[in-house]
């Protein structure tokens, strides 16, 4: 497999969690704290580099914990969990070190650019502060991207 289908085999299972992920984090806009200065959406690879991940939303400002139990039922837009026949959802697994590519890059630029669509519908003109979309320990080559309020 190369990264580009490996890109568009994540992005369609992203494309099948929108709705929800839009809910949430309309849900998230809707419950900020007023000491919240950003929201962060950041996307979580495996340490392994098979190609499972995460994308969660925390929040930046004083005291964050104590920000992000606030949106804690919300948090998540995006999981991948191991089930007994392999991840659920689908997603494309790699075995590390055996493509040209890093399959966390390709997870989290792929994920970054539907956080974007997500953010655009579910908070740009809704939220009174600004977003970021970010990959965890700086995996992804195009980002962090700044969301517009």
């Amino acid at each position: 497999m190369d990264a580009a289908t490996h890109a568009r085999l994540v992005r369609a299972h992203l494309d099948a969690a929108t709705p929800e992920a839009v809910r949430r984090l309309r849900a998230v806009v809707d419950a900020l704290p007023d000491r919240a200065e950003e929201i962060v959406v950041t996307v979580f690879p495996d340490q392994d580099g098979e190609g499972t991940f995460d994308v969660v939303v925390s929040l930046d400002g004083p005291d964050a914990a104590v920000l992000d139990r606030a949106i804690a039922p919300h948090r998540t837009l995006f999981e991948v969990v191991q089930g007994e026949d392999g991840p659920v959802p689908d997603v494309p697994l790699v075995a590390p070190g055996r493509e040209p590519y890093d399959a966390r890059d390709v997870v989290v630029d792929t994920a970054a650019d539907w956080v974007v669509d997500v953010w655009d519908a579910a908070a740009r003109g809704r939220s009174r502060v600004r977003g970021v979309a970010d990959g965890h320990d700086g995996h992804g080559t195009s980002v962090p991207r700044a969301l517009a309020p």
